[in-house]
């Protein structure tokens, strides 16, 4: 495996392998058996088993019926609860409002949130039109 981190970040080793792990099958439009995985990450077979297995206990990775590895459906919760947490209205602010002037509109951000519920939001006053 190859040290990507940027010099003076810390590092932990553990965790920067199962991440590999997990981006591996993440770009994997397959699942992948132990020997692709560990040969792919250039892991003895021991050591991506146990990764894998760990991360299989943790719900992360899932086993197919004939013993291959895939992501699994707990990364899908995080992400549901990511984009619950997410503030879009002030990711967006900047956007919108550099926008707004080019397009002599209202500043008025709406979307919709998980659960069905929209939200409409105006982000600040809008410019007199021209």
């Amino acid at each position: 495996m190859r040290d990507n981190a940027p010099q003076g970040t810390y590092k932990v080793q553990a965790l920067d392998r199962a991440f590999a792990v997990l981006d591996l099958l993440g770009e994997s439009e397959t699942p992948l058996g132990l020997a692709q995985v560990a040969s792919s990450l250039q892991l003895h077979k021991s050591t991506a088993h146990r990764f894998l297995m760990v991360l299989e206990r943790h719900r992360m990775v899932e086993r197919t019926s004939n013993g291959k590895f895939r992501l699994g459906l707990r990364l899908f919760d995080f992400g549901n609860r990511a984009i619950e947490q997410y503030d879009l209205r002030e990711r967006a602010q900047p956007t919108c409002a550099a926008w707004s002037p080019k397009l002599k509109r209202p500043r008025t951000f709406a979307y919709s949130r998980p659960r069905g519920l929209s939200t409409s939001t105006r982000l600040s006053r809008p410019a007199p039109y021209a």
